[in-house]
């Protein structure tokens, strides 16, 4: 009977070794050996088998399973519908020891073995990797152990390969540049589109050391980074510019003047408009002098000044825009009067080039007239005539105003009488 049975034992031997290359067997024993097994990373559990082939003809085998708790925790054992519930007995899980029922293991079985399967959960940040499963030889005694018998136990390991889980590529997210102004707070860009399930963002810059958010006007270089379980990394960069805030001056009024023959303008007033509230552009100093384009008369003739200055620890998020300024120079009003004479018929008439005198205003500098007056007077005969503007005239820069003069011709000699201051009653 015990021939028989190491027969059957060589038999089942040399199947075992076919099926299960990593296996090693006695020559008169029993072989428990740990098949290996693959699951993508992020399955909850994964099954172990464990052949266990040929009877030994003994009651009971037992073995303790190893493997590393941090990675998967053993959950079950089975050994399949067509054993007894009792043919398997978990013991202590704290110690891990599995003891086989061999006593009703007959013959009509040998060949195909009895196939336990230890069921794990794998942990949920389990890492890729190979995970070795231990079996070692129990300890469990009794007169009907298999250990206690002259028949040799052999114990062969295996493994779970844990493999990453194929990943997919985010659909649908943008990280576009943007263009914004300076108003004092803090301006980022955001990855747009709908992100995976429990998806990390994070913004770098080598520009700024805020979490993707800047403040200050200028040009940063932003790289927008998404990690997700399941999706392989989504990364890209793009430019924040935040442009300077203008500010203008209000208030700044050039004057309006009297045509001087000069250029020179005043200015008065100016104040600051479109400061960020707690900003510090220092203390702004306002032109008080300025140039017209023009020295001649004329309305709305441009006045320029030296250029408007920020200062302060601010001044580089903003931008001054300088204002613009205009007056007038009005023209000078002069008023020239023709002289009066009285003259005998038949004598020279007077010297038209000083016939006239100015009787209000003033010409400004080296300025002149031009042209003359005329005069319609006849010397031979008697009579009263008008000295005119004729063509007497003064550039655009003045407003001139002509009174007539003059001539009265008599056949007698013109008297001058001099009047003096009449005595008192």
């Amino acid at each position: 009977m015990k021939a028989k049975r190491i027969l059957a034992a060589l038999i089942t031997t040399v199947m075992l070794f076919v099926m299960l290359p990593t296996t090693a067997f006695a020559v008169n024993g029993i072989a428990v050996t740990v098949e290996n097994a693959e699951v993508v990373e992020g399955t909850p559990s994964v099954a172990v088998k464990i052949n266990v082939t040929e009877n030994p003809g003994v009651s009971f085998l037992n073995f303790s399973v190893g493997y590393d708790s941090n990675a998967m925790t053993l959950k079950a054992v089975d050994v399949g519908s067509v054993f007894a519930a009792n043919e398997i007995i978990p013991g202590n899980l704290a110690d891990n020891p599995y003891v086989v029922n061999a006593s009703t293991y007959t013959a009509d079985k040998t060949g195909t073995g009895m196939l336990v399967t230890l069921n794990f959960d794998v942990s949920a940040d389990c890492a890729s990797g190979e995970y070795n499963i231990t079996l070692t030889k129990g300890t469990l005694g009794g007169a009907n152990n298999l250990d206690e018998q002259d028949v040799e136990l052999v114990l062969t390991n295996g493994s779970v390969t844990i493999t990453e889980k194929p990943k997919e590529d985010m659909q649908g997210l943008t990280f576009t540049d943007d263009t914004v102004t300076y108003d004092g707070t803090a301006k980022a860009l955001e990855v747009a589109g709908t992100l995976p399930q429990g998806a990390e963002v994070a913004y770098t810059s080598a520009d700024f050391d805020e979490d993707g958010k800047a403040i200050d006007a200028g040009t940063y270089n932003i790289k927008a980074t998404v990690t997700a379980s399941g999706y392989n990394k989504w990364e890209k960069e793009a430019v924040l510019t935040i442009e300077p805030k203008e500010v203008t001056v209000t208030g700044l009024v050039a004057a309006n003047k009297t045509y001087d023959g000069t250029t020179a303008a005043t200015i008065s007033g100016g104040e600051l408009s479109g400061k960020v509230e707690g900003d510090d552009l220092g203390v702004v100093e306002y032109p008080t002098a300025g140039t017209f384009a023009s020295k001649d008369a004329g309305n709305n003739i441009a006045v320029t000044f030296a250029d408007i200055v920020l200062d302060g620890e601010d001044k580089a998020n903003y931008t001054l825009i300088q204002p613009t300024l205009s007056a007038n120079i009005e023209k000078v009003a002069i008023t020239v009067t023709g002289k009066k004479y009285a003259i005998k018929a038949g004598a020279e008439l007077p010297d038209l080039a000083e016939a006239y005198e100015i009787t209000s205003g003033a010409l400004v500098g080296e300025d002149t007239f031009s042209g003359s007056v005329t005069t319609d007077a006849d010397k031979d005969a008697e009579g009263t005539y008008k000295i005119t503007q004729g063509t007497l005239t003064l550039d655009a820069n003045y407003d001139l105003t002509f009174v007539d003069g003059e001539i009265v011709v008599s056949l007698k000699t013109p008297q001058n009488i001099t009047v003096s201051e009449a005595p008192a009653k």
